[in-house]
């Protein structure tokens, strides 16, 4: 009895994955405010918050390109690290990963 309730456990919870895979809906985790950003780049640009955020938008974007077979243009650390100080610049109540979106949209 404990077999059968414990596989039709596990079914059913592969059953609700198998859903959740298929909506390809994206969500990450280690994105920050703009602000926080913006305050750690404005220190130094070599600051630890501002690095990882750079590497972060970075890996979002090839994630998404890679995932979604989307061609993108060429682009690296440095053109990505702009493009998100420009973009929290402007939108700076959003947060990183909304801003890593946007510059995927702009090599698009």
């Amino acid at each position: 009895m404990k077999r059968v309730f414990f596989a039709s456990f596990v079914i059913f919870g592969l059953i609700q994955n198998i859903g959740f895979v298929s909506a390809k809906e994206i969500q990450s985790v280690g994105h920050i405010a703009c602000g926080t950003f913006l305050a750690a780049c404005n220190a130094d640009k070599l600051d630890l918050d501002c690095q990882a955020q750079t590497a972060y938008a970075e890996g979002y974007i090839s994630g998404i390109s890679w995932e979604y077979e989307i061609p993108l243009e060429d682009f690296d650390g440095d053109t990505v690290k702009y493009a998100l100080i420009k973009y929290c610049s402007e939108n700076p109540l959003t947060d990183t990963q909304e801003g890593a979106a946007w510059i995927l949209r702009q090599l698009m």
